[in-house]
């Protein structure tokens, strides 16, 4: 749908329709429990821990300098590869134009940077129980 035929807000189809429609409530992912599959921060550091027979203190410690140095590097632009696992880098976004979808008013998006990663075949295959 381009930015053209994006429904006045006088349409039949309106934002409240849309977010009670089956795909919004999270039925693309049928089948899936998906509250299972999260891992918070004090878990890793807890694997870590359990894996590396150190206490959960320098786990934590560990995890948090090798994200602060991740976080510089990417912040300089940088490009992080762990061969095999996947990489890590910023990627720009120009700045384009928008449409409200309430208003129909056209609107500015700026320019922004975000982070990619992408997948290596070890880290793939580990995951499809391919080892």
């Amino acid at each position: 749908m381009g930015f053209e035929e994006i429904p006045a807000r006088d349409s039949l189809f309106t934002f409240d329709k849309w977010r009670s429609s089956a795909h919004y409530q999270g039925n693309i992912t049928k089948g899936y429990d998906m509250t299972e599959a999260k891992s918070s921060r004090d878990e890793l550091i807890e694997k870590i821990a359990e894996l590396k027979g150190i206490p959960q203190k320098d786990a934590k410690d560990n995890l948090s300098a090798v994200l602060d140095g991740m976080t510089a590097l990417l912040k300089e632009g940088r490009k992080i590869s762990f061969v095999g696992w996947g990489s890590f880098e910023v990627q720009e976004r120009k700045a384009t134009q928008g449409r409200n979808p309430r208003t129909g008013e056209t609107i500015e998006i700026p320019a922004s940077k975000r982070v990619v990663f992408k997948v290596g075949s070890k880290l793939k295959d580990a995951v499809n129980g391919k080892d």
